[in-house]
């Protein structure tokens, strides 16, 4: 007979129920026609109607997820936006879950974890979502700062300069106020490779300044403010003068040197100051003859002159230099006598009276005869 197939058409088919589950179901209207070789009337069916079991699996949802939010120091997402697909017209399914970033650091093209997933609505029973039927973006953007006020200090040295193209003036210093706005925890600075900054009044004393240069942060997750200024209070610390003291006299018996010459030996080019001595004098290590001497003179008995005496400052305590002198003091003999002797062919004679020898300083000294 070889190889014959015959055609069953079907009536009618159907689940006893549309949700999904195990259903009862039937078939209905059943009959044969011809087929490839084979002729219906040779058959006849048994039944024109079948019953049965059968399984209506969930349908499984597409969705798609997408989170965006400003850089906080964590991972969390709130209300992330969420297309689901795959749902029957005038049917209602949707998705609840909890969603987090992959990591809590700034960037775009994030990777999104999801987790206590499940579907809701009035026809939630008939579907499902699995993993693999995520599509998730997610971006953090950089939390923005602000630069709060600054401050400056530098020793006066002439100029207004601080900084030029990342150099400091001297010992110059800029503190970069405290940046607003950073999360507890983190640490972040502000950064520049060219750094300018000028004082307003280059004199010592409070002035303002202002600085510019390429910002950058030292931590990826922030980004400065449009428009910030480095700019604060600067502090101008008086210079601390530098000095020679020099000077001689003539031997008094004394420490004393009412007249040394003070050279001030650090002030900057071209300014006016100097340095007077106001009271008292300056002391020699000792009272003797000689020169290369330790001279002192104290701070206390100083004072400044000069049309920009303002910027500097005394040393505390005393200035000295190995540039004193004393020369020798000529002396004045008075009172001296010799005796009268009887005549003997020479010119000998001797003191008979005491001497005494008056010197510039006033000390007494006697006259004493020998051989």
């Amino acid at each position: 007979m070889g190889s014959q197939t015959l055609q069953l058409n079907v009536g009618s088919a159907s689940f006893e129920s549309r949700h999904v589950g195990t259903r009862n179901y039937s078939i209905s209207g059943l009959s044969l026609a011809d087929g490839s070789g084979g002729k219906a009337s040779n058959y006849l069916l048994a039944s024109s109607s079948v019953i049965g079991q059968g399984q209506i699996t969930p349908r499984t949802l597409t969705v798609s997820m997408a989170a965006s939010k400003v850089y906080d120091g964590t991972d969390s997402v709130s209300n992330p936006s969420l297309t689901v697909g795959n749902v029957l017209t005038g049917e209602q399914a949707g998705v609840s879950l909890t969603a987090s970033f992959d990591t809590s650091r700034a960037g775009t093209g994030k990777s999104l974890v999801i987790s206590n997933d499940s579907v809701t609505g009035a026809d939630a029973g008939n579907y499902r979502v699995v993993a693999c039927s995520y599509t998730t973006t997610g971006t953090i953007t950089p939390k923005t700062v602000s630069l709060g006020a600054s401050s400056a200090s530098k020793t006066y040295d002439g100029s207004a300069g601080l900084f030029n193209a990342g150099t400091a003036f001297g010992d110059a210093q800029i503190t970069a106020g405290v940046l607003q706005g950073v999360v507890s925890g983190d640490v972040v600075a502000l950064t520049t490779s060219d750094l300018t900054a000028r004082l307003a009044n280059l004199n010592a004393g409070s002035t303002s300044f202002v600085a510019s240069g390429t910002w950058g942060l030292s931590n990826s997750d922030y980004r400065l403010a449009a428009g910030s200024v480095l700019s604060g209070t600067a502090t101008v610390a008086p210079r601390a003068l530098s000095m020679t003291v020099a000077g001689s006299k003539t031997f008094d018996a004394g420490l004393a040197l009412a007249a040394p010459t003070l050279t001030v030996t650090n002030a900057v080019t071209g300014d006016d100051v100097q340095v007077q001595l106001a009271s008292g004098s300056a002391q020699l290590a000792d009272v003797n003859v000689g020169t290369g001497k330790a001279l002192t003179v104290l701070t206390t008995d100083l004072q400044l002159a000069g049309s920009t005496a303002a910027n500097y400052t005394l040393a505390a305590g005393s200035y000295s230099s190995s540039l004193g002198a004393v020369t020798r003091a000529r002396l004045l003999v008075t009172g001296a006598t010799v005796a009268d002797r009887v005549y003997d062919a020479t010119t000998a004679t001797a003191l008979t009276a005491p001497s005494t020898l008056t010197g510039e300083a006033g000390e007494s000294l006697n006259l004493v005869a020998t051989g």
